[in-house]
């Protein structure tokens, strides 16, 4: 069994997730309520007790608070986007380590399974190798980018959204190879073979025979689906194979490295998007 945990969505690394936590943060922030709190009674007590000095008070705590609020949403963005960006990456390293601990022992254990060995296979090496192209991206960013910088973070976000999107493939994978393992085929085909020799078979029978077509039936639509998700973990290896080589050419001086990082966040947020669809489906 796969513990439960709650992993953030791709929209939670979008530059408006970003804005609207920038904005509470600094709408929320100590600095912004407590001088207020603190001030608006003691311009209440200036008043009562005819005391005019504590007037200044609540003004100097309101400005305090407003200039709190501007310094963090216009000159502390990147310092708070990037720390919440952070926090998104460590959630989505919890998650992996959960994924991990049992995955691969689950696929070696789907080989023992009638007809799942070649898709147990595959998964157990897609397990593998997807797990170093995730590393070569993370390497390579290392050496193009300082790791504490905004744009570094989003983009491992990018890049372990589209790993842990193969991984979840993969729990897929075993889960389906699991329920098919429960039909057995030889079982029902020698069954068929015993009623169709009858040409004559009761109503009973004829239920029987449909109902041992349709468990056949099923198994193949279940490794139709193993089949499908396969295919879509090869085309995000491929993918970040491609992201790798385009990091490789990328230049960190100027506007046109910006560029470059920004759209390929975008087209490994798209594949990721993809992934997650189907799984939702």
């Amino acid at each position: 069994m796969y513990e439960k945990y709650s992993v953030p969505r791709l929209s939670d690394f979008s530059n408006k997730a970003m804005k609207k936590v920038v904005r509470r943060t600094g709408l929320t922030h100590w600095l912004t309520i407590y001088p207020p709190a603190i001030g608006v009674p003691c311009g209440i007590a200036g008043l009562l007790f005819n005391l005019p000095f504590l007037y200044l008070v609540p003004l100097g705590a309101c400005f305090l608070s407003m200039m709190n609020i501007v310094i963090n949403i216009f000159f502390k963005s990147d310092q708070i986007s990037s720390n919440y960006i952070n926090e998104l990456n460590k959630k989505l390293k919890r998650h992996e380590e959960i994924i991990k601990q049992s995955l691969h022992d689950n696929l070696l254990k789907c080989m023992d399974i009638k007809g799942s060995e070649q898709y147990a296979i595959q998964g157990t090496e897609q397990f593998k190798r997807i797990q170093q192209k995730y590393q070569n991206v993370n390497e390579l960013l290392k050496k193009k980018l300082d790791s504490g910088e905004l744009t570094f973070g989003r983009f491992i976000g990018a890049a372990e959204q589209v790993y842990l999107s193969t991984l979840d493939n993969l729990k897929q994978v075993v889960n389906i190879l699991q329920s098919a393992g429960s039909i057995d085929p030889e079982y029902i085909n020698n069954r068929i073979k015993k009623l169709s020799v009858n040409h004559k078979n009761s109503t009973s029978e004829r239920k029987e025979l449909d109902a041992l077509n349709k468990r056949l039936e099923l198994r193949d639509e279940q490794f139709q689906k193993v089949e499908t998700y396969l295919s879509n973990n090869e085309e995000a290896m491929t993918r970040m194979e491609e992201t790798t080589a385009a990091i490789a050419m990328m230049r960190t001086e100027g506007n046109l490295a910006a560029t470059d990082f920004e759209t390929a966040i975008k087209q490994l947020h798209e594949l990721a998007q993809r992934a997650q669809i189907y799984n939702n489906n």
